[in-house]
């Protein structure tokens, strides 16, 4: 039992302690706050705490589960929206490519005049006549590069837009679940019936319901590509 408070004491630790939330615990410490008042309570009613305890660290772990699913889908939006926009560049790339390669077979075949003079004469007109597609080719790989990463900044921003938001939902998520632990403490009010594997699978049911719905819709505003 000693090892169930220590973890549930760490997961209260976790709730967005920057939150403004006034009915969260204030002081130096949240978690030596939720210890004085588990001493308290164990002291005056340990049956309750220790269900109290029990009921709220399955919801603590929920909490952090989903905000976890959300999170991740900001990273996978991210990757996937990073990896088309590379691949989509890679049609400029072959381009380039196939320009270069133009531009430099006139002077690999310089070597293959009938003397030496021939082939420095060639050298030296096809080098002056080619000098210009080499500059042009760098002209336009460095604006490609410029856009390029104009545009993987767009996802970076709509990335870390999308982990503020999930962070900020986590936070208002466990801050309700911490205020709603408190008040199991003090008794305030029951202890939730509800099993804790049952309330696991309605937040996942929950979560992929807000994911079909308006979360989904909220990650394509956000990644939306702005050409």
């Amino acid at each position: 039992m000693q090892a169930q408070y220590i973890a549930i004491l760490l997961a209260a630790m976790a709730i967005g302690s920057s939150s403004a939330n006034p009915t969260l615990v204030s002081g130096p410490s949240k978690m030596f706050e939720i210890m004085s008042a588990t001493s308290e309570m164990q002291r005056n009613n340990p049956a309750l705490a220790s269900a109290c305890f029990g009921y709220y660290q399955g919801v603590f772990d929920d909490d952090y589960a989903a905000y976890q699913v959300e999170y991740n889908q900001c990273s996978s939006k991210f990757d996937s929206g990073k990896s088309g926009t590379l691949e989509r560049y890679e049609s400029y790339v072959w381009s380039l490519s196939n320009t270069t390669y133009d531009s430099c077979k006139f002077l690999l075949e310089c070597d293959q005049n009938s003397n030496s003079l021939d082939s420095l004469n060639c050298y030296s007109a096809q080098g002056t006549n080619h000098s210009t597609v080499a500059t042009n080719i760098s002209h336009e790989a460095s604006v490609y590069i410029g856009a390029l990463m104009q545009e993987i900044s767009l996802y970076e921003f709509a990335r870390d837009a999308c982990f503020t938001e999930c962070g900020h939902t986590y936070e208002t998520r466990s801050a309700k679940s911490y205020v709603e632990f408190q008040d199991c403490l003090a008794g305030k009010s029951a202890v939730p019936e509800e099993p804790v594997a049952q309330a696991a699978i309605q937040l996942t049911a929950e979560v992929e319901s807000s994911q079909k719905q308006g979360y989904a819709k909220k990650l394509e505003n956000l990644f939306k590509h702005h050409p």
